[in-house]
């Protein structure tokens, strides 16, 4: 009897668990139980007619004791141009389409976007809405995206191009093209791995109101500072005429790699960077190995192994910013922002063979020059009124009136603001004469129009 006693008190104590398990099996039809949803929109960004989009995913939550059953319509989804995946199963009809979703579970919705030409040259705005109807209540989601007409450039090999206009132009992988003008307000996107190598000549002229875009294909929001998403700016021919004024360089493996070699007579490729930026390069922002490099006004920030390398070639820059690693996707911050070798002179390289001027070199290691083991003499390195942080004497012949601090002076450099702060000892202390040569920083603001120019690519602004 005592037996049978414990077996049906553990029946009793089972029972509250086997009807919290016939009631989770039923379905709720309780108006008031709907299902949840992170947001009543989901953004897609911005995409490329007629090719497929990343796929996007959106979560439905049952937060209630008892499983819901929704029903989905999805056919201005699929009349827009999207693919829908639902619990699995592909929505390919306007018919609903049940969906169960478990108690205290929750249900992925996957969809991606090959949205029709618009035949406009700007960003076209498409928005659809899928109906999720559950115990008789309709719940509208709208998906919503900024569809792109491209230039698709398919080829491997050009002999010569030209890029104008407003709609972007889209490289389905590496590009090799002897002659390249790319005009203001283009934009140029490369997929993961591609390369844009430019073999005899480079002219990216953009303007301050319209500047030149180089950068991956991902235009999404958290792509925007990602690096590593494409190649390299390779200019690797027998060239000589390499510009680049008012261009962006962003997200790539190296923003500019210099490789042409000295060409028949002893001359070397010549290139140019006027208020240029080159941001977050999962590499070097500018790798140098044989060209003469002038620079002004251009900026080079958040890249994983140097900012500014040169292993042979000459350099010139002027209200330069070097800076170190602040990227929130941060790379290894490999070497010192400004790597200098002696490598192999070009036989027309001027003295000093290295020289900055009102630059800003700085970043987050104690010490942003690297000279290496073979270093360069006082003859062929000057930084002539520029800001460093490095832990060498700069009483040397290689410095002249130089500034040295372990203090940031950027005013918000995580957020790729790399203007001087209210604090810092860059205000001021450029040369004059350099500046007069370049009196507008790189957000044209006037250098001269206060006591004297701050060092660097920008001018303090806080005045």
């Amino acid at each position: 009897m005592r037996r049978y006693l414990s077996y049906i008190g553990v029946l009793l104590a089972l029972l509250p668990f086997w009807t919290g398990c016939r009631d989770a099996l039923d379905y709720d039809r309780d108006p008031a139980s709907q299902l949840q949803f992170p947001s009543d929109t989901v953004c897609l960004d911005t995409v490329f007619s007629t090719l497929p989009s990343a796929t996007y995913r959106l979560m439905l939550f049952n937060p209630h004791h008892r499983r819901l059953e929704t029903e989905l319509y999805a056919g201005t989804l699929l009349d827009a141009g999207y693919t829908v995946m639902a619990d699995g199963m592909a929505v390919t009809s306007d018919e609903p389409l049940a969906l169960t979703v478990e108690a205290r579970d929750s249900l992925a919705l996957f969809v991606s976007l090959t949205a029709a030409r618009q035949n406009e040259d700007r960003p076209v705005p498409l928005h659809a809405t899928a109906v999720f109807v559950t115990n008789g209540q309709p719940r509208d989601i709208v998906f919503t995206a900024f569809v792109q007409d491209v230039h698709l450039v398919c080829e491997s090999r050009l002999v010569t191009a030209e890029w104008c206009g407003a709609k972007p132009y889209l490289l389905s992988g590496t590009l090799t093209v002897d002659d390249l003008d790319i005009g203001p307000g283009v934009s140029v996107y490369l997929p993961r791995g591609a390369d844009l190598r430019v073999l005899h000549s480079l002219r990216s002229m953009g303007t301050p109101e319209e500047p030149v875009r180089i950068s991956g294909n991902r235009l999404e929001k958290d792509y925007r500072s990602y690096p590593g998403q494409w190649g390299s700016l390779l200019l690797a021919g027998s060239g000589n005429d390499y510009i680049l004024e008012h261009t962006e360089i962003r997200n790539g493996t190296n923003g500019l790699q210099v490789t042409a070699p000295e060409m028949p007579g002893g001359t070397t490729a010549a290139v140019k960077l006027v208020s240029c930026r080159v941001l977050n390069m999962s590499y070097a922002g500018i790798l140098n190995t044989s060209a003469r490099l002038e620079a002004d006004n251009t900026l080079v920030a958040n890249c994983g192994f140097a900012t500014l390398a040169c292993t042979g070639g000459s350099c010139a820059l002027r209200h330069c910013t070097l800076a170190g690693n602040y990227s929130r996707y941060m790379v290894r911050h490999g070497k010192p922002v400004v790597s200098l070798r002696p490598g192999q002179a070009a036989p027309s390289a001027p003295e000093p063979r290295y020289a900055f001027y009102n630059t800003l070199i700085y970043g987050t290691w104690s010490e942003e020059l690297d000279f290496g083991e073979d270093p360069l003499s006082a003859d062929d390195v000057l930084f002539d009124h520029c800001f460093i942080r490095t832990q060498l004497p700069v009483s040397d012949g290689r410095f002249r009136a130089t500034l040295v601090s372990a203090v940031s002076p950027f005013a918000g450099a995580a957020a790729e603001n790399f203007t001087p702060d209210s604090l810092s000892v860059c205000l001021d202390a450029g040369d004059p004469a350099v500046a007069a040569v370049l009196p507008y920083d790189l957000a044209g603001y006037n250098r001269l129009a206060d006591n004297a120019p701050d060092i660097g690519a920008y001018e303090y602004q806080g005045r």
